[in-house]
């Protein structure tokens, strides 16, 4: 069943990520996996709902990203 569009998805998911980091480590993986198969961004709805430019908003992901623990940044993947 399609719900959404992939690039709708990508950008939704990338801002649950900062949103929940560190509570919902899961997130990372999600990303991951999408950036890594180079799945499209709408980055219309990222900036829409940050109030941040798509390149300010990375940056600040990877900055929080950096923050965290190694042993910690796959806790709760199962």
């Amino acid at each position: 069943m399609h719900v959404m569009v992939k690039e709708d998805l990508v950008a939704h998911k990338l801002v649950a990520m900062h949103e929940r980091i560190g509570k919902t480590n899961r997130d990372i993986f999600d990303v991951w996996f999408f950036f890594d198969n180079k799945w499209a961004v709408n980055t219309n709805i990222v900036e829409l709902r940050t109030y941040m430019s798509y390149k300010e908003f990375l940056q600040v992901c990877i900055s929080d990203i950096e923050k965290m623990s190694n042993r910690s940044i796959l806790s709760g993947i199962g």
